[in-house]
C-alpha cells in the first residue's frame, strides 16, 4: 500500500488552540503534555492531557468550564477534579499536569487561527 494524499478539513475561522509540553531535557519524552482547542463561535472546548501512566485523557470538566467562559485563573478546581478522576494522586505530578494545562489554555487564548 502507498499513501498518496492526506485531506485535512479547514478549521473554522476564530478557532484557537494551544499546547504545552513539559520535559526535563530537550529531546526526551514528555513529563506532561496538554493540547487545548477552543471554538468560540460554537462555545465548545476540548482539553486533552497526555504523558499519564496510561493513555491520554480528555479533561471534560476543564473543557466545560472553558466553554462556559470561565476565566483561566478560575480553572484550578475543574483541573484538580479531572486529574483526580484520571488517577493522578501524587502531589508533584498533579502540580506538573495542572501547570501544563494552565499554560496550554493561556497559549490557546493568545493564538487565533486565521
Amino acid at each position: 500500500e502507498l499513501l498518496c494524499a492526506v485531506e485535512v478539513a479547514r478549521r473554522p475561522a476564530g478557532e484557537r488552540w494551544g499546547r504545552c509540553k513539559i520535559v526535563r531535557k530537550a529531546g526526551e519524552y514528555a513529563d506532561s503534555l496538554c493540547v487545548v482547542l477552543l471554538e468560540p463561535a460554537t462555545r465548545r472546548a476540548r482539553v486533552a492531557l497526555g504523558a499519564l501512566d496510561g493513555e491520554p485523557r480528555a479533561l471534560a470538566r476543564c473543557a466545560a468550564a472553558l466553554a462556559d467562559g470561565m476565566p483561566p485563573g478560575d480553572l484550578s478546581p475543574a483541573i484538580e477534579e479531572d486529574l483526580r478522576e484520571a488517577g493522578v494522586l501524587e502531589a508533584v505530578a498533579r502540580r506538573r499536569h495542572a501547570t501544563c494545562v494552565q499554560r496550554a489554555v493561556a497559549a490557546a487564548l493568545e493564538r487565533q487561527t486565521p
